[in-house]
């Protein structure tokens, strides 16, 4: 243990002796048992919301689909909510892991020209865990589901690109759909010809986002690129520091009263959010926004350490810092319709970094935040200047602006841009804490088909526009750019884009945003991740330029440990 604690925390945790001091131990124990609660309940969740998936997918295709036994009443419009269900249940996937033993069973290619493919398939399957099952389950399912419309066309069907291990199994469950009885197939009613090509979108679609590698482009048709960039290794230097706090240091000494008092919160949660809530969302009675109890109830609270993060991110966001927007495609009209970041100048609003241990509340500090910044949004709003400052709260009384923005914090929607396989979380994590008398969630489809009633929902909510939360993937962003490249890129200098002032309103670039929270930006390894060549459009943050030249670092969670040097 001796060797683990220095490694992280340096010679200051340890005495004369060589021994640990008692604070160290505790906070070593606590830490090593709060990462571990964590982990448990995640996995209860996501095992949870894992076989409702499932047992959906089993409900539509048949109990025993696998054993070559069709549901009668399967047809294409089936198979199209079977890959809705999928998408569920592919999000829950993140924590199973397969065995050695499953790895080595997995190597093993079968022959699909043999005539005892089928039976060795089969078998294999039998063999691997529960969990490489799971693992394996959406890629046989749409196989299997391919294979069935092939066999009912007598054509082929356009195929996923897909490669390596998933391609293998995919084409496993094509060939399990083979030995379905041609009288079930025949039974089946004949699909139109567009609701054949629906399938093989979607088909692709999920195939896209959740299975196949991102498509080859020529590095200026994604949203997210990777680049070489100095300021995430100095953001990584800083992560790996030992010694106190970082970027709360004036606040480290406020009690949580205090802090309540500074935040505006007297109930000590922003005001949009749940009193009561649940340990699983699925198991919050419909209709309940969490102002009154329930059978199972926790009361909502947040921690000291993730109210120091809510007023170090109010207290960095409180500035006047303004330049031109670089990369922009300037023209004598139009400005007055461009998003807010380039009117206002936010050009050089550095980001906030969140870098508080894993297991300590980061997704529910984002999520704070966001209510923090609605709920002062409202108190500002509705502040007379007659009643006196002393009405507002501390953390925005003297704020002469709010990014650089006179106006103070905008009324405009939140965007949060996850992974793929932690979308469902974040939804699910939104609604467990959020009212949803109070907050609207857009989820962007990762159908390019929804894309524009998606945006419409975002116009279209009876919630005002701080009220609203967009959540939408990594690679959705990526697509949008991609797909509506001509009409968000007006020419390119040094490859990099110039973009219009007007952007596509059926994407999330031609939106301005009160703030955006990108999750997992810094885990992207040897080439750093950062929002270029086009993070420009999301200038329509203060908290967009998560990696710009400079960046605020905060980490909370030491508050908690009185370091021994």
């Amino acid at each position: 243990m001796i060797q683990i604690v220095t490694h992280l925390l340096g010679d200051g945790a340890v005495d004369e002796q060589r021994a640990v001091y008692s604070v160290v131990k505790d906070w070593w124990h606590s830490m090593i048992s709060a990462l571990l609660d964590t982990s448990r309940k995640y996995k209860i969740r996501a095992l949870h919301r894992l076989l409702i998936a499932e047992k959906r997918v089993k409900e539509l295709l048949g109990e025993d689909f696998l054993q070559s036994n069709m549901r009668t009443d399967f047809t294409v419009k089936v198979a199209r909510v079977v890959i809705t269900a999928l998408k569920r249940y592919a999000g829950c996937l993140t924590w199973q892991v397969v065995t050695t033993e499953d790895e080595k069973i997995q190597s093993k290619v079968i022959d699909l020209t043999k005539p005892d493919a089928l039976a060795k398939i089969r078998a294999r399957y039998e063999k691997l865990s529960d969990m490489a099952k799971r693992k394996e389950f959406c890629q046989v399912a749409l196989g299997w589901m391919q294979g069935i419309l092939a066999k009912k066309l007598n054509k082929e069907v356009q195929q996923p690109d897909l490669e390596g291990g998933d391609l293998i199994v995919f084409n496993y469950g094509v060939k399990m759909a083979d030995a379905v009885p041609r009288s079930q197939v025949d039974a089946m009613a004949t699909p139109e010809p567009i609701e054949v090509a629906q399938f093989e979108r979607q088909l692709q679609d999920f195939s896209d986002m959740w299975l196949g590698r991102d498509r080859p482009d020529d590095g200026l048709s994604t949203a997210l690129s990777l680049f070489e960039g100095d300021n995430i290794e100095e953001m990584r230097k800083v992560f790996f520091t030992d010694s106190e706090d970082i970027g709360v240091e004036r606040f480290a000494k406020m009690t949580e009263e205090d802090l309540h008092v500074y935040l505006g919160i007297p109930s000590g949660i922003p005001a949009v959010f749940r009193k009561y809530t649940a340990d699983d969302p699925e198991s919050i009675p419909l209709g309940n926004s969490g102002t009154e109890t329930f059978e199972g109830a926790e009361e909502v609270g947040l921690s000291w350490h993730q109210e120091v993060w809510l007023a170090a991110m109010v207290g960095l966001s409180v500035n006047s810092a303004q330049a031109e927007v670089e990369g922009i495609h300037h023209t004598e009209e139009g400005l007055e319709k461009a998003p807010m970041a380039i009117r206002e100048k936010w050009g050089t609003n550095p980001g906030i970094a969140l870098l508080d241990e894993v297991g300590l509340g980061k997704t529910m500090e984002a999520i704070a935040g966001i209510g923090l910044l609605q709920t002062l949004h409202k108190v500002k709003r509705d502040w007379k200047p007659e009643s006196g400052l002393d009405k507002l709260p501390a953390c925005i009384r003297t704020a002469e602006t709010f990014g650089g923005r006179a106006a103070g914090i905008p009324d405009a929607p939140h965007l949060i841009v996850v992974p793929t396989n932690l979308i469902d979380q974040w939804a699910s994590e939104l609604r467990r804490f959020m009212n949803p008398k109070a907050v609207d969630l857009i989820v962007v489809s990762t159908n390019a088909k929804k894309w524009q009633s998606d945006m419409r929902r975002l116009v279209a909510s009876p919630q005002p526009m701080y009220r609203r939360v967009v959540l939408i993937t990594h690679k959705i962003v990526q697509r949008m750019f991609s797909i509506e490249k001509l009409e968000i890129v007006a020419n390119e200098v040094q490859y990099e884009p110039r973009l219009r002032y007007q952007l596509p309103r059926h994407t999330v670039f031609g939106y301005s945003w009160g703030s955006i929270w990108v999750d997992e930006l810094i885990s992207h390894s040897h080439r750093s991740g950062a929002w270029f060549p086009h993070y420009h459009p999301f200038e329509n943050s203060t908290f967009s330029r998560i990696l710009n030249i400079e960046c605020h670092c905060i980490r909370a969670v030491r508050g908690q440990m009185p370091l021994v040097h």
